[in-house]
């Protein structure tokens, strides 16, 4: 008769799992919201990357910004830029042959809706949390994040 193995988890494991599951739930959100304006989750990041730089930060946004912030490959974010550009989101200009990314007006009318989304999505993700403990929790993600860019340097 064969002995059954009984397997300790993996905590490290365990711990990757909830993040990537988390992940998916929130581009699952995210995506159920914006369907209704024809933009998937990361279309939605980017239009909102291209607002806050563009009218917050009054910052030029080129294609390599949005590979930079979103370590995305050069032949991703050319994909997306070229469905939001036919999709008439965005549009391309010649900044001193830099080629500055603009929101349409199209856009620009969505920006409340990426704002709402947002704010409905955080205030899901940290119903039931103190303010201590939502920015403990933040301190940790930043950590993480500081750990694992560390880690890229290292490899």
């Amino acid at each position: 008769m064969k002995k059954e193995k009984r397997c300790t988890p993996n905590k490290e494991m365990e711990l990757l799992g909830l993040i990537r599951y988390l992940n998916k739930q929130l581009n699952l959100s995210f995506n159920a919201r914006l369907e209704n304006l024809g933009l998937t989750s990361q279309q939605g990041r980017i239009i909102f990357f291209i607002h806050f730089h563009t009218v917050v930060c009054d910052e030029i946004v080129k294609q390599s910004d949005l590979e930079h912030s979103f370590r995305l490959s050069k032949s991703t974010i050319s994909g997306l830029v070229k469905r939001l550009t036919n999709n008439g989101f965005i549009e391309k200009a010649d900044a001193h042959h830099h080629y500055a990314i603009t929101l349409t007006e199209k856009a620009k009318l969505i920006i409340t809706n990426f704002q709402k989304a947002n704010e409905a999505t955080r205030e899901t993700l940290l119903k039931g949390f103190s303010k201590e403990k939502q920015e403990e929790m933040k301190q940790l993600l930043k950590q993480m994040i500081a750990n694992m860019e560390e880690s890229k340097d290292v490899a």
